[in-house]
């Protein structure tokens, strides 16, 4: 639908090793759709799919090209802002969002691998593997909750046009 194969680049590049080469469309389509229900929440976001299936892949309705477009705004809520201060929000677009989270599902999955004697993690013999909340993973992880935050919040900002709304609220992995 909205990420592909090929967007896995720059930020977002993946390890691809000649033993394993991971099948990233299915990752995208068990993700892709979980992560939409959990930030619009079912009802809105089938409507938000159709809208993007009808548009071969680019939102039509306004509404939805307000959320899948990259923006700023400066809001108010409560749920994220203690003290009565404003925020500024800030998306990058919800295919940068998706790429984000996809990316962390993908590299949690290949951090071990299941074998015949269970469940391993590779050893490098000149490196040793990030483990800590500083590594990639979760930086990008983070950053598509900001993204995900900055779209529920244009939403709650603008939320008579958005009625369905029914999305959960997700938190960082930490704060950052």
């Amino acid at each position: 639908m909205i990420v592909t194969s090929s967007d896995f680049v720059g930020k977002y590049a993946l390890s691809n090793s000649m033993y394993d080469t991971p099948d990233y469309d299915f990752y995208i389509d068990i993700y892709e759709r979980e992560y939409l229900i959990a930030l619009l929440g079912a009802d809105l976001a089938d409507l938000f799919i159709a809208d993007l299936i009808a548009g071969g892949g680019t939102p039509t309705v306004q509404r939805f090209i307000d959320i899948f477009d990259a923006f700023s705004i400066e809001y108010n809520w409560l749920f994220y802002v203690r003290g009565g201060t404003k925020r500024n929000w800030t998306s990058e677009g919800m295919k940068v969002m998706l790429t984000g989270f996809v990316y962390f599902e993908i590299v949690r999955d290949q951090s071990n691998k299941m074998t015949p004697i269970g469940n391993v993690s590779s050893k490098g013999e000149n490196s040793d593997a990030v483990r800590s909340y500083n590594s990639r993973m979760w930086d990008r992880y983070n950053r598509a909750i900001q993204n995900y935050r900055a779209i529920q919040s244009f939403i709650m900002k603008n939320r008579i046009d958005y009625p369905e709304f029914n999305g959960e609220i997700k938190k960082l992995a930490y704060w950052i």
